[in-house]
Formats: structure tokens, sequence, C-alpha cells
């Protein structure tokens, strides 16, 4: 292994140790001021319980919080080495909540985020190249990479660059989720 691996990996993990410290700091940080103002207001019986149910669900929600900004950050650094133009979005498309409820809130989310917002969230929603057709590859040219938390997406409009990616099917892997719907949906027509 090269020193420029190895300097790279301890960096990574330098940012790794240092983004887990923050999130430490900022625990401790909650966990003061919730103390103070339990003790300014104990006579109120809510605040005596409500802290084991706070510092449980604060315990859930740092270190999710912690991978989702690492992911987030990791799967930007991996995609900008591709070299292909880059639309980075909030929202993880392998969350089951948000498979689930994202098509059913279209809408909402359109009309109450703001443009900016909106205009990253759109190729996250599954069949927004049915519902938008070419309005994102205008903007970003023939071909993009969605960066999510989860996993990097290539999208390709070009029939050019789509023909060596679909010739290339070991280069190119397909989730398993995927392979099971197509299969299904390939026996199933054949029967008709």
């Amino acid at each position: 292994m090269s020193t420029t691996g190895k300097f790279s990996c301890a960096k990574y993990f330098y940012f790794s140790s240092t983004l887990v410290r923050a999130f430490y700091f900022l625990l401790l940080t909650f966990e003061y001021t919730f103390t103070r103002v339990r003790a300014k207001y104990c006579s109120l019986s809510i605040w005596n319980e409500m802290a084991p149910i706070s510092t449980i669900l604060l315990a859930i929600a740092l270190p999710y919080t912690a991978w989702y900004f690492q992911s987030l950050f990791v799967n930007y650094r991996k995609a900008r080495q591709s070299g292909f133009p880059l639309l980075v979005c909030p929202a993880n498309t392998d969350n089951v909540i948000w498979i689930v409820f994202a098509v059913a809130f279209r809408s909402t989310l359109a009309r109450f985020l703001p443009a900016f917002i909106y205009n990253r969230v759109k190729p996250a929603i599954y069949g927004w190249e049915f519902l938008y057709r070419n309005e994102v590859f205008e903007r970003l040219g023939s071909s993009f990479i969605l960066v999510t938390p989860g996993k990097n997406e290539l999208w390709v409009a070009d029939p050019e660059t789509a023909h060596p990616i679909l010739i290339r099917r070991n280069d190119f892997l397909q989730l398993p989720i995927a392979s099971r719907r197509l299969a299904t949906l390939t026996f199933s027509s054949l029967l008709t």
C-alpha cells in the first residue's frame, strides 16, 4: 500500500474521530443545559418524567445524525472523483420511510420547500423521470450523479454514454431489489 493511501485513510479516521468528539461535546452541552432547566423548573412533574425519554431520544438521534452527515460527505468525495456533474440530495433514497412517503407527498414538498431545495430533492423521488422528463438533464447535462447519504446513483440520458454501461454489466452492478423487480416484470410480461 502506498503512503498516499495511508495518509488519506488517516485523514478519514481523523475526520471521523473529530466528528464523534464534536457530537459528544454537543451531547454534554445539551445534558448540562437540560439539567439547569430541570433544576429551575423541578416543581413541574413533567420534567422528572421527561428526562429519561429525552436522553433516549438524544442517544438515538446523535449517532444517526453523525452517520448521516459522514455518509453524505464520504459519498460526495467518491462522486467528485468521477468527473460527472453532481447533485447533492439531503434525502436518503435507501430509506424505507422515504421510499413509501416521498411519492405521496411530492406535491406537498413542491409547495412548501424552497425551489433550490426541491430541485435537489426532486430526482430522489421515484418516478421523477416520467413527471419532469428532461428538466433535470437540461439543467445538469446528459449525465449526472445523485449524491445521497445512502448510495450514489448515476443517471444517464445520452444513448452513446448509456451503451457502454449496458454492455459492461459486471462493472455497473444493479441493486438486488431492482433485479428481482425486473425478473418479476419480465416473467409476467412473457406470460401475457
